[in-house]
């Protein structure tokens, strides 16, 4: 639910802003209230894995963005050029990859639908020492740093149990001011760079990664 307000910020008004992405002319804010999902399941997870496999790559799997030499001279962080296409140089949104990431975890929990997400020993024990394992560890870490540099502070309030007054549960869902994801998705659909350019067919290297 999308409530009232939806503007533009500054890099005064927004200081994560302060730091130059090529994609911050495009980032504005909502007030937006979360659904509240918790024993009905909500519709991004479940065991309808042909059309959530769909779903989650509508969100995220446009993972490498090309810009221009001169956008790229902006960066605090130097990038590189396309294998392919020395005149696009390469970057890719943090929210992309968080979204990767969030997949990924998506998918360990459900290991019934998604049995390569783990490699077992013989004995039925599971080997941590593969390369998916260091995979999954490190979009676990990566979340953790990027939900700590957000440090949301939205209030989330707490309720009475509906049978008594003794008992109180926070309620886990609470209306809060977002970026607009669609806009920033619109982006890296736009600037998508073609896996050919990135030479990933030969590198065998996923171009959501």
């Amino acid at each position: 639910m999308l409530l009232l307000l939806m503007w533009r910020p500054s890099t005064c008004q927004d200081p994560t802003l302060a730091l130059w992405s090529p994609a911050n002319e495009i980032v504005k804010y909502e007030t937006h209230s979360s659904t509240p999902y918790f024993f009905n399941r909500s519709p991004w997870l479940g065991t309808d894995k042909e059309n959530l496999d769909i779903m989650w790559a509508d969100l995220y799997d446009y993972g490498t963005s090309g810009i221009t030499k001169e956008e790229a001279s902006k960066l605090l962080n130097a990038t590189v050029t396309a294998p392919l296409a020395d005149d696009i140089h390469l970057i890719e949104l943090q929210v992309i990859h968080d979204l990767h990431c969030l997949n990924m975890l998506r998918k360990v929990a459900y290991p019934d639908q998604y049995p390569e997400m783990w490699d077992h020993y013989e004995n039925g024990t599971v080997n941590h020492n593969t390369t998916q394992s260091f995979h999954i560890d490190h979009c676990i870490d990566s979340l953790r740093q990027s939900l700590q540099c957000t440090s949301d502070v939205t209030p989330i309030k707490w309720i009475h149990h509906p049978d008594d007054d003794y008992h109180v549960f926070p309620l886990v869902w609470s209306t809060r001011t977002c970026r607009n994801f669609e806009a920033i998705r619109e982006w890296a659909m736009k600037r998508q760079v073609p896996a050919w350019i990135l030479d990933f067919d030969r590198k065998g290297i996923s171009n959501a990664a």
